[in-house]
């Protein structure tokens, strides 16, 4: 077994051995067995970076079968990003998962913006410097946590995405699923007795946001893009921020 896969990737580049190396195949065959194990032993069971459709579909099929008990997340690089795009950029876009082929891509991507299934959007938060990126040995993961509201702003103006289906994808489903939508300090809806963690955007008034990060680099071409301005945010239903103006103690 090892002689075969040994044969089948001689010759390919590192970054297509890094991709062919972690198979859209195993992920699959590992996702089905994860959820058949949760369903017989009765678990609740959540996915993190799902990367292709059948894997979303499966876990689509399980959380359909055993509402409540089956969540999954798409991390926001697995939206951008293709195993074409590593190959020209090389380790700067090493991560595990690997990156898939343009249709999964494309798949997950919808999924997520406009999909049933109530997913989640998260990032990676592997802030590597330049300089260990272009090691000899460069580590998996990326920068990402940074330009979530760059990239869910560029889905929101693009109209990919809706505003409702915004807030589910970065917080209403996460806090719903583990338990924030409970007890005195419940969050998770914009409702009477929830307390509120807000932002209020102004999709009519736009700034250009600079990122600064001691890794110095991101893959990402939102660094400078135009977001739409921050007018208030509310922490625990306390006003924190107004029209720029921190208001914290």
């Amino acid at each position: 077994m090892i002689d075969g896969a040994t044969a089948r990737l001689a010759g390919k580049s590192y970054t297509r051995k890094h991709c062919d190396e972690r198979p859209r195949e195993a992920e699959i065959y590992d996702v089905q067995r994860f959820l058949e194990a949760a369903e017989r032993y009765d678990l609740d069971a959540h996915l993190a970076h799902l990367t292709t459709k059948e894997s979303i579909g499966l876990a689509g099929e399980h959380a359909r079968k055993r509402p409540g008990r089956v969540s999954a997340e798409v991390a926001l690089h697995h939206t951008m990003f293709c195993d074409r795009d590593m190959e020209r950029r090389g380790a700067a876009l090493k991560m595990n998962p690997p990156l898939r082929p343009a249709a999964d891509r494309d798949y997950v991507r919808g999924e997520l913006l406009r999909g049933d299934m109530e997913l989640m959007l998260v990032t990676d938060h592997a802030a590597h410097t330049r300089a260990s990126k272009e090691s000899p040995n460069p580590p998996s993961g990326i920068t990402g946590s940074d330009h979530l509201g760059a990239a869910v702003s560029q889905f929101l103006a693009t109209k990919e995405l809706e505003p409702v289906r915004a807030a589910a994808i970065t917080s209403f489903n996460a806090a719903l699923r583990f338990g924030f939508s409970e007890g005195d300090d419940k969050r998770a809806r914009i409702a009477e007795g929830f307390l509120g963690d807000l932002v209020e955007l102004d999709p009519e008034n736009e700034g250009i946001s600079r990122i600064y990060t001691k890794c110095g680099h991101t893959p990402y071409a939102l660094g400078e893009d135009a977001w739409p301005e921050t007018r208030r945010v509310w922490l625990g239903g306390k006003l924190v921020a107004d029209n720029g103006v921190l208001l914290l103690d």
